[in-house]
């Protein structure tokens, strides 16, 4: 079977299916490239302003430099 018949099947039978996977994989990168985004910020607050949201700096870092798929609080 070439990419094209798959493609095909995929777009018949299973378009519902496709939509779902792309929808899925579209709310992944958003929400990775916020995890991102948001732990890059993190780790640029001063001390003085980490310490105004009771964060200390060692556990500032620790999330800011966790990789930007792990979201759930196990560590890595």
């Amino acid at each position: 079977m070439t990419v094209i018949d798959a493609d095909l099947q995929l777009r018949g039978d299973h378009g519902s299916l496709r939509s779902a996977f792309v929808a899925y994989v579209y709310r992944k990168l958003v929400l990775w490239q916020h995890m991102r985004r948001s732990r890059a910020q993190l780790s640029q607050l001063s001390d003085e302003a980490l310490a105004d949201i009771g964060v200390s700096r060692e556990v500032a870092n620790g999330e800011a430099y966790r990789p930007f798929w792990a979201t759930s609080k196990r560590p890595y």
